[in-house]
C-alpha cells in the first residue's frame, strides 16, 4: 500500500513536472509583450514630448 502511494505520488509530481516547460513559456512570452507594449508607449511619449518641444521653439521664436 505504502509503494503504490508513492508510485502515485511520484507519476504527480512527474506529471506537473513535465507541464513545467510550458508555464515558463507563457511567462516569457507575456514578459517579452509587456515590455515591447512598456517600450511603444515610451516611444510614443518620447515622440510627443520632441513635438511638444518643437512646437514650443517655434512658439516662442
Amino acid at each position: 500500500m505504502k509503494h503504490e502511494a508513492e508510485q502515485e505520488l511520484l507519476k504527480t509530481l512527474n506529471g506537473q513536472l513535465s507541464e513545467l516547460p510550458a508555464v515558463a513559456k507563457t511567462m516569457v512570452q507575456q514578459y517579452q509583450m509587456s515590455a515591447i507594449a512598456l517600450s511603444i508607449l515610451c516611444s510614443v511619449i518620447l515622440i510627443a514630448v520632441l513635438i511638444g518641444t518643437i512646437w514650443a521653439i517655434g512658439f516662442l521664436l
